[in-house]
């Protein structure tokens, strides 16, 4: 089986994880949609190769956009990272890798239909009133690439989350078959805070960063994955802290064709809103060779949240390292 880390690949110096008790794979044990499976249209299940599966057929020009399944609801711990690994298999022409306008994040970020309908995944959160809702982690949607993969999505819930629910989608798609075999989540521990810091996803992976304009790419180049922030700028995913504590910003970049790089650390209180100015400190990258270049700071009062704000420049790895107190 391939191996492509797609949604949200995490590098810690010190890792610890704990899976968490799930239902959803009793849908393949036990061959009953039922088991696992809340919410579905057009779905069935099927075995390939002694190994069971979900299947979303193509859908008909009548099923509207609204067409895939919900896993049943999971209960959660808040402004906590977890991992969630799905093995995903897609049969047909339309995926992220032939769609550059998803590669962009319009539909990501922005939530915006431009290009095809694509297999994928969302990850919806449940508060204490039950309700479904987006957070402030800008995880809304991944996609799947053509052929077997097993997907690694790293993702924060939110302050207010009790539960999540993984809802896989084709979106109206005429043309793709997707199977899904596995689906398990764990919670995740370390000192590197920042979800996908070093890109090991590879290209097409957008998670972990959000859209800021409309030049920036994650891509392959020269051997090395990389994040161009060619002309535009680009912010990591929030990442829960509490004031007092000392963080590290490790940056290794270089400047783009057409300007220098740079990178610093925003502060943001519990509603996501900038509380006072950036970091005093930023990382410059002003040659064309790549560099790497570090910076200390503690957590100011009344911060709840921090992101990295990446600008202009080509970028191999973006590492928040939370130091020992």
């Amino acid at each position: 089986m391939k191996r492509l880390f797609f949604a949200a690949m995490f590098s810690v110096l010190s890792l610890g994880a704990a899976e968490v008790s799930t239902p959803w794979n009793k849908v393949f044990e036990s061959g009953n949609l039922n088991d696992s499976v809340k919410w579905r249209t057009r779905i069935s299940l099927g075995e390939k190769d002694g190994q069971k599966f979900i299947q979303m057929g193509k859908t008909p020009k009548t099923a509207g956009a609204d067409f895939g399944f919900n896993l049943q609801q999971v209960p959660v711990e808040p402004n906590t990272l977890y991992k969630l690994v799905i093995t995903a298999e897609v049969e047909g022409p339309d995926t992220i890798e032939n769609d550059p306008a998803v590669i962009d994040v319009l539909r990501v970020s922005n939530k915006k239909k431009a290009g095809k309908p694509l297999p994928g995944w969302i990850i919806m959160y449940i508060n204490d009133k039950d309700r479904h809702y987006a957070s402030l982690m800008p995880t809304w949607s991944s996609f799947c690439r053509k052929g077997k993969f097993d997907y690694v999505h790293l993702f924060y819930t939110p302050e207010a989350a009790k539960a999540i629910i993984v809802k896989c989608h084709n979106y109206g798609n005429l043309t793709n078959l997707v199977k899904f075999y596995k689906f398990t989540l764990e919670k995740i521990d370390g000192n590197i805070r920042n979800v996908n810091p070093d890109f090991a996803p590879g290209a097409y992976n957008c998670s972990g960063y959000t859209y800021g304009g409309q030049l920036w790419r994650i891509v392959e180049e020269n051997g090395s994955v990389l994040l161009k922030c060619n002309g535009s700028w680009v912010m990591g995913d929030p990442v829960p802290v509490v004031p007092g504590e000392k963080f590290t910003l490790t940056v290794t970049g270089s400047r783009s064709a057409k300007s220098h790089g740079s990178a610093r650390i925003l502060f943001l209180d519990p509603k996501s809103k900038f509380k006072g100015k950036a970091s005093k400190e930023a990382l410059a990258f002003k040659s064309a060779e790549f560099e790497t270049k570090s910076f200390q700071f503690t957590v100011p009062e009344g911060v709840r949240l921090l992101r990295t704000s990446l600008s202009r420049g080509n970028f191999k790895s973006v590492k928040l390292i939370r130091e020992s107190n």
